[in-house]
């Protein structure tokens, strides 16, 4: 007579690897160093996966650890954003401002990348209680039968609902860092202080050069206005040349809402330093 099947235990969602998968794993330098930084299960924060040195075969390392890991059942991974900033060539090009090209110091703007952050399950949880000498040590680990049931015996005794998990996830979105803030700080092109002559003359060179290369765009014409006021061009001269009114530039790039308000220069509003030149000038 047969003997009578035992029905299999049904599997809690939180359940790890079965023994079989388990036995003769080996885990590596990597793996180890996430499953003992990896967050308790359902906690707000988790562990950002990014390499150390942000080299991208490193990264690529980590990456490929944390899916074995996933893959066995001992961390959960979630995909986030993460703020940074990052290069813009179009920042180069210097604004055109109140008849004086301004330069931004800071050439990034606001950039996202995609992350990886994971936690340890409740079993992976387990498991590192049982095998954490094992782990820290950088031992060999003897997978047992008599600790799978212990680390399954830990597990047992807590449990996290998937409404939980995604509440963690949102959660450890929202504490990553955010791209860092812009640097406000800007610079003149010609040079930080001209008064008199010397800013009329700065000035003049810019609506000579706007009448002669009327298409140019920001960067050619602040060149082209630079080379007029390096020439030594006198000054009577620039006023015969100059549009009999002040006009702006065709093509030239604007700057931001807020520009003047909220940008400094040499330590000052250029909303400041845009009032004292135009007293310099005797403009009302």
């Amino acid at each position: 007579m047969l003997a009578e099947r035992r029905p299999k235990r049904a599997r809690a969602m939180n359940d790890g690897p079965s023994f079989a998968e388990l036995k003769g794993k080996r885990l590596g330098a990597v793996e180890r160093g996430i499953l003992l930084s990896a967050a308790s299960p359902g906690r707000t924060g988790a562990l950002l996966l990014k390499a150390r040195s942000g080299k991208r075969s490193e990264q690529e390392g980590v990456r490929r650890a944390a899916r074995r890991l996933e893959g066995l059942k001992l961390i959960r991974v979630a995909k986030v954003r993460e703020g940074t900033r990052a290069y813009d060539p179009r920042r180069e090009d210097p604004f055109y401002w109140e008849g004086e090209f301004v330069e931004r110091l800071d050439k990034t703007r606001r950039h996202s990348v995609p992350r990886l952050i994971c936690w340890r399950t409740v079993f992976g949880d387990a498991l590192v209680d049982v095998y954490r000498r094992e782990l820290t040590d950088q031992r060999v680990i003897r997978w047992t039968e008599e600790a799978y049931r212990r680390a399954e015996r830990y597990a047992s005794l807590r449990s996290v609902s998937e409404a939980e998990w995604q509440t963690a996830e949102v959660e450890a979105a929202r504490l990553l860092v955010p791209s860092p803030a812009e640097n406000k700080r800007v610079k003149m092109l010609v040079t930080d202080q001209l008064e008199g002559a010397e800013l009329e003359s700065w000035q003049l060179s810019i609506q000579v050069a706007a009448k002669r290369n009327p298409g140019a765009g920001s960067k050619r014409h602040s060149e082209a206005a630079a080379a007029l006021f390096e020439s030594g061009i006198p000054l009577e001269e620039l006023r015969r040349e100059a549009p009999a009114k002040p006009v702006r530039p065709a093509n030239v790039t604007s700057p931001p809402r807020g520009f003047a308000d909220s940008f400094e220069y040499a330590g000052q509003r250029l909303a400041e330093e845009q009032n004292r030149r135009r007293t310099l000038l005797g403009e009302s």
